[in-house]
């Protein structure tokens, strides 16, 4: 019997939480939740999709949410700064380019919409183990910013 044969791709969840992580009361970048991507596994033509949701206190000062690629040093491929607001919500991919140690994202600041931000753009080596850091800091250290959720898929072709 002829047919079309489609190779699907794979996703795998790599991190998934909805327990509730919020910042001490500093005014430091510190990581919320840490999710480890293992060497190899988005190949060169893999992408991460990443779902968070966040809470804030609701108040004129800044509170920025960061998802960074390589640990707390690595690219930041989504930082928002929030002022007044009570949640943020974001959804957005970072795929490698056609080898393991060149990426792009949609994301520049946050917004799941059209924007006048650039890609932003990585070098991080995905050949070796790396970790993706969810992350918060706050312009008052009186303030709160919550890691509410996230979901950390890995798709491969």
């Amino acid at each position: 019997m002829g047919g079309v044969v489609v190779n699907a791709p794979t996703v795998l969840v790599l991190g998934s939480s909805a327990v509730a992580v919020s910042g001490p009361a500093d005014t430091a970048e510190n990581i919320l939740a840490t999710v480890t991507i293992p060497a190899g596994a988005m190949g060169t033509n893999g992408r991460l999709r990443i779902e968070s949701l966040w809470t804030t206190t609701n108040s004129a000062n800044n509170k920025i949410p960061r998802i960074r690629l390589g640990g707390i040093g690595g690219t930041q491929f989504m930082g928002r700064v929030i002022g007044a607001a009570a949640t943020f919500y974001n959804l957005f991919t970072i795929a490698n380019r056609g080898v393991t140690n060149s990426q792009i994202s949609n994301q520049a600041n946050g917004d799941v919409t059209i924007s006048t931000a650039a890609v932003v753009t990585g070098t991080i080596d995905t050949s070796a183990a790396q970790t993706l850091v969810f992350t918060g800091q706050k312009a008052s250290a009186g303030e709160t910013i919550t890691l509410e959720s996230y979901l950390v898929e890995l798709i491969t072709p």
